[in-house]
């Protein structure tokens, strides 16, 4: 469809980012034209429809559309009777008639939640987000209590660190600055020496700008991570509702992001002290190449 259509409306891209999808639904060549490539046991095999799939004995190959939409045994129909009646009462509450369907299934059938829901034995370091089994369960457990309890410890220290690193940073600037007449002196106006501070003066007085998008994500981001939901009219139109419901996810969010008030700004100044080095050897050189043209010069004339 991507390749067909160079141009797609936001209202299509919205429409498509689902199974259940109106647009493949309604639209010829796609769910009416593609079948299920294996038999499928609600839908009996049929000569017409299945000519060149092998009859199994496990069911027929029905049309997209039909495999969703049969009114009997359809997906869509199967997937909507999972709901229990107090999810259905609660989410009709929200979206009067049957409009509660389409946001509820769209949920039900993502990715992300095909993901969470995941089943079966993982192992503890896995790249699964999945616990199961005993001993996932009580590494999930025992390590959520470490996170509760190493806020009391942590969050006071972050908070007194945000308020003491504009006055560090002050304090640099001044040591800098007094200093810089010593070092160039010292290097005997080595130019390497001249572009490498210049380069740590730079990347200290804007360490703010790291600072203050450690502070945006700080506050944003647990309405970035937790809005998907109340988009979907699935939960609370309030983020940190959402939130208080995975505190799990909080605890490490606060440790991380508190962390990145100092590896923020330690990364920003490593990155432009090596930039400095490197610029500075490369003019050095320069005027050493200059230089020795010089020399050369001034033998030439001595000779002459």
């Amino acid at each position: 469809m991507k390749n067909s259509n160079s141009q797609l409306s936001d209202a299509t891209i919205n429409s498509v980012g689902w199974i259940g999808s109106d647009y493949f639904l309604n639209t010829s060549d796609y769910y009416d034209d593609y079948t299920s490539m294996t038999p499928r046991r609600q839908w009996p095999y049929d000569d017409s429809r299945d000519s060149g799939y092998a009859d199994t004995g496990q069911g027929g190959y029905p049309t997209c559309k039909t495999w969703w939409s049969d009114s009997s045994v359809g997906l869509r129909k199967r997937v909507l009777a999972s709901f229990s009646d107090s999810t259905r009462k609660e989410m009709q509450r929200q979206f009067p008639g049957s409009q509660w369907e389409e946001p509820a299934l769209r949920w039900l059938v993502s990715p992300r939640n095909a993901g969470l829901s995941g089943s079966g034995v993982t192992y503890i370091a896995g790249r699964g987000d999945t616990a199961s089994g005993i001993g996932n369960s009580l590494s999930r457990f025992t390590s959520t209590i470490g996170l509760g309890m190493k806020q009391v410890e942590a969050l006071p220290g972050f908070d007194a660190l945000k308020q003491a690193l504009p006055m560090i940073q002050a304090l640099l600037q001044m040591m800098m600055i007094i200093v810089i007449p010593v070092l160039v002196m010292f290097s005997a106006y080595e130019p390497k020496t001249i572009v490498t501070i210049s380069f740590a003066l730079f990347a200290l007085q804007f360490i703010t700008f790291w600072w203050e998008l450690a502070g945006w994500l700080d506050d944003r981001l647990i309405t970035i991570l937790y809005s998907s939901l109340a988009a979907s009219g699935l939960a609370s139109g309030v983020p940190i509702a959402n939130f208080l419901s995975s505190p799990r996810d909080g605890w490490i969010m606060n440790l991380v992001l508190g962390m990145m008030y100092v590896v923020f700004p330690g990364f920003w100044v490593g990155m432009l002290g090596w930039v400095g080095v490197k610029i500075g050897g490369i003019a050095e050189g320069f005027i050493k190449g200059g230089a020795q043209a010089q020399q050369a010069g001034q033998e030439g004339g001595a000779m002459a």
